[in-house]
C-alpha cells in the first residue's frame, strides 16, 4: 500500500496551478466567488465563504454560506450555488470557483493563505450535479494571497461518491422523476 503524500502536498488528479493561469471565464468564476463571500452571513465562525458557478450555456450564478446557531443547518456556499442554478434550470455545470474568508467582511483576505476546498457535504452535492448534467466538471479553489488555485474534477474531490448505481446495489434509489 503507497504512502498518503505529505501534508499540503496536492493528491493525485489535484493540481496546483497559478491563478494567471487560468483563462480568463475561470479567473472571472474566481472574482465572483470572492465579491459573493462578502455577502455571507457568518456571525458565529466569521469565515466567509463565496461560490461562483457556471452553466454549460455559460450562466453563472453565486451562493455565499448562511449560518445558523444550530451549524447542521448552516447552508455552505457551493449549496446556495447549486441551489440557485437548480432553480433557474442552469444544468449542466461547466465549473465551480471557491473561495473563504477568515474574519468577516473587514478582513484583509483570504484564511491564512491556503485555499478552501469543499466540505464533504458540499463534494457529494456536487458529484450528484455532475451525475444530473451528465458529465464531470472542473472545480477551482482559489488562494489569491499565494496567487494559486487548487483545481480539480468532482471525482478528484471526492473518489467513489455515492451514486445512483451504488445505491441501486444496496437497496436504495432515487425515486424517479415525474
Amino acid at each position: 500500500m503507497p504512502l498518503p503524500p505529505p501534508p499540503g502536498a496536492p493528491r493525485a488528479g489535484l493540481s496546483i496551478v497559478p491563478l494567471a493561469d487560468l483563462d480568463a471565464p475561470d479567473r472571472e468564476l474566481v472574482e465572483l466567488a470572492e465579491a459573493s463571500s462578502r455577502n455571507a452571513s457568518a456571525p458565529y465562525s466569521r469565515f466567509q465563504v463565496g461560490a461562483a458557478l457556471r452553466s454549460a450555456d455559460g450562466t453563472v450564478v453565486t451562493g455565499c454560506n448562511v449560518e445558523n446557531a444550530s451549524y447542521g443547518l448552516t447552508y455552505c456556499a457551493e449549496v446556495g450555488a447549486v441551489m440557485a442554478a437548480v432553480q433557474r434550470r442552469k444544468l449542466p455545470i461547466e465549473a465551480v470557483a471557491v473561495y473563504g474568508r477568515l474574519g468577516g467582511p473587514d478582513a484583509p483576505g483570504p484564511r491564512q493563505g491556503r485555499p478552501l476546498l469543499p466540505c464533504g457535504r458540499c463534494r457529494q452535492v456536487l458529484a450528484e450535479m455532475a451525475l444530473a448534467g451528465g458529465r464531470s466538471f472542473r472545480i477551482i479553489c482559489s488562494d489569491p494571497a499565494r496567487g494559486k488555485a487548487v483545481v480539480g474534477s468532482v471525482s478528484d474531490f471526492l473518489p467513489g461518491a455515492l451514486e445512483d448505481g451504488l445505491l441501486q446495489a444496496v437497496g436504495q434509489s432515487p425515486a424517479p422523476a415525474g
